[in-house]
């Protein structure tokens, strides 16, 4: 007798869930981004933003596939050490980044 072979409807739940998240979030920065680019750059700056992702995935990718053979749980440990670093240097440049703005808007009059 032949056995057939089910995806469980959570992988599939989670794989539309993940596609949809990843979607939006692609979404939403390149629509931040064309904001930010000058009109006849804007697919140059897309196309930059596009390089510059792929440079930073690929190793990525590469550090993932190292630890998971050591252990899942180091890949993991390694996530959560990344993002807590992430968060600081975020946070620290965040206010310096708030102090120039708040700076800067002093010259503008908003109507």
């Amino acid at each position: 007798m032949r056995r057939e072979r089910t995806i469980p409807l959570g992988v599939v739940t989670l794989g539309v869930v993940s596609f949809l998240t990843d979607a939006m979030d692609e979404g939403q920065a390149r629509a931040y981004l064309s904001d930010l680019s000058e009109e006849e750059n804007r697919a140059t700056a897309i196309g930059i933003y596009g390089f510059v992702t792929g440079l930073v995935y690929f190793p990525a990718s590469l550090i993932a596939g190292a630890l998971w053979t050591i252990g899942p749980a180091w890949t993991f440990a390694f996530a959560i050490g990344t993002s807590v670093a992430a968060l600081a240097l975020f946070l620290t440049v965040s206010g310096r980044s708030k102090e120039t703005s708040e700076r800067r808007l002093k010259g503008y009059q908003l109507d």
